[in-house]
């Protein structure tokens, strides 16, 4: 499933791009974590960003908002459709046209919300092993997760 957290720790190794710094939220597939423990008030744990190579060092991530227990039940639930529905920009221009596209929900890693516009956000997902796409998605995060959830949104 995806979650919504703030990343205060956010050390990887692997190449990602133009991310934001720590300290801002993301939305993150659970199926791409391992060995969660607590910290502060929140929960430690590696992140995988790209599960199907043996090449990528997982990333150490702490996340503020979200505890051990919270990640477990979210990580327990299951997607509504294997495919899910998400309004793409052409060119990752917000004002061009949106094209309609449906992604396997098990190649999405990582959203964060798109800098200009907090209604937009960043949607990072794998296409086959290695090719990394990263797209300007017509949702905010809260709207992704809802959309992951429960497959409607209401933005």
């Amino acid at each position: 499933m995806l979650v919504k957290g703030t990343f205060t720790t956010f050390n990887h190794g692997y190449s990602i791009g133009d991310l934001p710094a720590a300290g801002r939220d993301y939305v993150f597939a659970t199926e791409r974590i391992n060995s969660v423990q607590a910290s502060g008030n929140g929960s430690s744990f590696y992140f995988s960003n790209n599960l199907y190579s043996n090449r990528e060092m997982p990333g150490y991530i702490v996340c503020s908002t979200l505890t051990p227990a919270e990640l477990v039940t979210a990580s327990n639930l299951t997607w509504s459709s294997n495919l899910m529905y998400a309004e793409i920009f052409t060119d990752n221009d917000p004002t061009k046209a949106i094209i309609e596209r449906y992604i396997n929900v098990n190649s999405i890693s990582l959203a964060w919300e798109y800098e200009l516009d907090s209604d937009y956000c960043w949607l990072q997902y794998w296409e086959g092993s290695f090719r990394s796409k990263k797209v300007l998605c017509a949702f905010n995060l809260d709207a992704l997760v809802q959309y992951a959830d429960t497959a409607t949104t209401t933005s």
